[in-house]
């Protein structure tokens, strides 16, 4: 409903969080070339990794980074998700969901699981690290690299250290059309590192 108030004409509604001149997105789309790097080098501190996304690529990394000695990764593998935990070859899987649909997730580094759509896959072992890389969305930071990119589309991206919010990435788009991830905590707009251009979702209502 429109607010009333006497003696005030109401003028519209405007997106809570996104400064003046940006606007926020559905999603942003990678055909397989973009990528963002986030800034965030995991730590033990580290607690979960929350998103919504969806992948028309297998195999690839939807989001990742290796510090050369260990790893942290969300990608699809054959039938169903998987994510990698500070060790590259400790994988938990998660087979709920094939490819081009919509997933939300969650990787709980405290727990050792992986969640996908409400389902909890089995827990791992793996010991938390500290990593001296970011991690990269819709690509695998590979020990400074770019590697791995993914077809995909990301819907909103946070980061928790503890109950702290760390990153809280959301698609989005500045007054020149660039297109990219619109960090809420520390005011970062996060645009392509790769080469050609993201695709951009529908303005989010």
């Amino acid at each position: 409903n429109i607010p009333q108030k006497t003696g005030y004409t109401f003028v519209g509604w405007k997106v809570r969080g996104l400064p003046e001149g940006y606007t926020k997105l559905q999603y942003i789309e990678s055909t397989g070339t973009q990528y963002i790097d986030t800034g965030y080098m995991p730590t033990i501190q580290l607690s979960s990794i929350e998103f919504k996304v969806n992948t028309a690529s297998t195999n690839l990394s939807i989001f990742g980074v290796d510090n050369g000695s260990s790893r942290l990764q969300f990608y699809h593998y054959e039938t169903g998700y998987k994510a990698r935990i500070y060790t590259s070859g400790d994988k938990v899987t998660n087979v709920v969901g094939n490819i081009n649909i919509d997933i939300t997730g969650k990787i709980d580094t405290n727990n050792k699981t992986l969640t996908i759509n409400g389902v909890t896959g089995n827990p791992l072992t793996a010991t938390k690290q500290n990593y001296s890389r970011s991690i990269f969305l819709f690509a695998m930071n590979y020990n400074g690299s770019v590697s791995t990119i993914s077809s995909s589309k990301i819907y909103w991206f946070k980061i928790y250290e503890g109950n702290t919010l760390v990153r809280n990435l959301i698609p989005a788009k500045n007054s020149s059309n660039v297109v990219g991830m619109y960090d809420l905590v520390t005011k970062t707009f996060f645009t392509n590192a790769g080469t050609g251009s993201f695709t951009a979702g529908p303005v989010a209502q």
